[in-house]
């Protein structure tokens, strides 16, 4: 380049050409060609995780994605969902990310109970589908209520695209996209709700003060309309990022909370080694600049300082699980969404569901009763023996007092002929 390098460059030797290597910088002579080794920097990584990360159907809780989305894994109570296309290795690779995340020391217990308990009432899911053309198709076939559900906050969903998840990728072509999807979901579900003072996403917290400084000051967008074209203004500065600036993503439909959630994530992974790739760090340059954890510690020490003070990972995930010991801190609980004691955090049904008890049926109303006194041909429930036998009587009676009448009628008349002969 003619002139010294700012930034350590990750290499091993010069190959070609005329350059000075220092322990910090990298001098070329001007109008020379210099041909570098390519080399990486592998980060520490987690260990592979113990958690029963096991592929369960997807609870009912999320509504109709659970057509799209059929299976599941459950880490900590926060559900990742797939379409069925997708590999199973593929769901169990982002499950064991996350969970690297959420627990870097692999001991089977979340770092901070705050920011899994924020994901799990929130209903937090990463969604992935083979590819983005596969979410848009099953984007036009969710009902209208789904979305009035989202818009009511019944749901914080985050997607990843199978063929972006590359395992182990930290090269320019080949990054796993999972390590930066995964982590917004943690981020600005998990910790933006735990820790509002430090990780909101808003103007005023500890990380959007930071990120204020990374781009060189403070630009928000003044309508969320401004944010619906790529070459919108958004939360885009006029006239473009400063020289002085370190941060400088240009996309249009990025308002201000969306610009603190990729700022953390290439804060975070800076500083857990995942960009120190030397191919990486140029790939990356145009929108994030220090590309090493020295770098960052260097360019941006608000950043470093808020990271470090915070429950936030201290080892990038492997995403690597352990298939051999998969039960070891296996949750046991009822599963059924339907039940009383559903326990979201449960990976293995126990048994234990207890089922509400039916709504008992409304009694139907008693019929009016019949009034067989004045009707004694009425044969309803409450006409007795006693009454029939009563007036069986009345009527023998009557017959009886009428062949008196008629006997005495004729005797009477017999008795009038014999005087008047």
């Amino acid at each position: 380049r003619g002139n010294v390098e700012q930034w350590e460059i990750p290499y091993d030797e010069v190959i070609f050409g005329d350059a000075t290597l220092f322990d910090d910088a990298l001098a070329i002579s001007a109008n020379s060609v210099t041909v570098l080794r390519h080399s990486s920097v592998p980060p520490p990584l987690t260990d592979c995780v113990t958690l029963n990360l096991s592929i369960i159907s997807t609870p009912e809780i999320y509504d109709s994605l659970t057509e799209h989305f059929p299976k599941a894994i459950s880490v900590f109570g926060v559900h990742l969902l797939a379409t069925s296309g997708v590999n199973d290795e593929t769901l169990l690779h982002a499950a064991a990310v996350m969970a690297g995340y959420l627990d870097d020391d692999s001991d089977g217990i979340a770092n901070d109970p705050a920011v899994v308990q924020a994901m799990a009432d929130a209903n937090a899911a990463m969604v992935i589908p083979r590819t983005q053309y596969e979410l848009d198709m099953i984007i036009e076939q969710l009902p209208e209520s789904f979305y009035v559900k989202m818009d009511e906050g019944e749901f914080a969903l985050q997607d990843l695209y199978e063929d972006e998840i590359h395992p182990g990728g930290r090269s320019a072509n080949t990054f796993d996209a999972t390590l930066e999807e995964v982590l917004h979901l943690i981020t600005q579900v998990g910790y933006a709700t735990a820790y509002p003072d430090d990780f909101a996403e808003a103007p005023g917290s500890t990380l959007a003060i930071a990120m204020d400084g990374a781009r060189g000051g403070h630009y928000e967008e003044n309508d969320i309309d401004d944010c619906e074209e790529e070459e919108g203004p958004c939360a885009l500065p006029t006239g473009g990022y400063s020289e002085s600036s370190w941060y400088h993503y240009d996309d249009g439909t990025c308002d201000y909370s969306c610009m603190a959630t990729e700022y953390l994530y290439w804060a975070l992974t800076t500083h857990l080694g995942a960009q120190s790739d030397s191919g990486r760090c140029y790939w990356i340059s145009e929108e994030w600049e220090p590309c090493t954890r020295e770098q960052l510690a260097q360019t941006d020490p608000a950043i470093v300082s808020l990271i470090e003070s915070s429950t936030l990972a201290r080892s990038l995930p492997s995403g690597g699980h352990c298939p051999d010991n998969p039960g070891d801190n296996d949750i046991q609980g009822c599963m059924n969404v339907n039940a009383t004691n559903y326990n979201q955090n449960a990976t293995v049904d126990d048994g234990s569901c207890i089922m509400p008890e039916p709504e008992p049926e409304p009694e139907p109303e008693p019929e009016p009763e019949e009034n067989t006194e004045l009707d004694p041909d009425s044969k309803g429930e409450n006409y007795s023996s006693e009454s029939s036998s009563f007036t069986a009587i009345r009527i023998i009676l009557l017959l009886i007092l009428g062949l008196m009448i008629i006997h005495f009628a004729i005797n009477k008349m017999r008795g009038g002929g014999l005087g008047e002969g």
